[in-house]
């Protein structure tokens, strides 16, 4: 499934129709911003901009990973109407009014699961684990650091003093294994 913002449209109007089913004043103004992020770690987020008293809408491009596309149609719906009970005033945490919410949701309409969370390895996505790309080592005492992006001390890395050793001990670093 390619997500797309007409798609998260779609969703984000079928889902005002459940909350407005269940919380019958809700007012719903629209979300500020709507944003299909790389993140890898979570299904979607919304956030409160407390100056304005607006929703900006966040959701993670996981989705094109499911095979089934009816099950990533159906995980995409669950995770905006999650999203939309986070905009239900006392709802912005996963607390008794959160939980509330969520039960009455999956009360009226079996076919979505509200939870807290739920875990990626049900729908077949894998994580998948980064090396570290900079490794830095103690010429004394041989502990490491690892780092996945460049660090600021990589320039100054003779210069550094082990936290561990308390020397000013050379250390060795290496990109990938392979020694620089």
């Amino acid at each position: 499934m390619k997500l797309t913002y007409d798609l998260i449209k779609e969703k984000i109007d079928k889902a005002v129709d459940i909350i407005k089913d269940i919380y019958p004043s809700f007012q719903y103004k629209g979300f500020t911003k709507v944003r299909i992020s790389k993140a890898r770690s979570k299904w979607g987020s919304v956030k409160y901009n407390r100056i304005t008293g607006d929703f900006a809408l966040t959701i993670s491009n996981v989705f094109e990973d499911i095979q089934n596309d009816d099950k990533a149609n159906e995980k995409l719906l669950n995770t905006v109407v999650h999203e939309l009970i986070h905009t239900i005033p006392g709802c912005m945490n996963h607390g008794p009014n959160f939980k509330y919410y969520a039960a009455l949701v999956n009360n009226k309409y079996p076919k979505l699961n509200i939870q807290r969370c739920t875990s990626m390895g049900q729908f077949g996505i894998q994580k998948t684990k980064k090396e570290p790309l900079y490794i830095a080592t103690c010429s004394k005492c041989r502990r490491n650091w690892k780092y996945y992006r460049k660090p600021k001390l990589f320039d100054y890395i003779s210069k550094c003093k082990c936290p561990y050793c308390t020397t000013y001990t050379l250390f060795f670093s290496t990109i990938k294994g392979i020694a620089i």
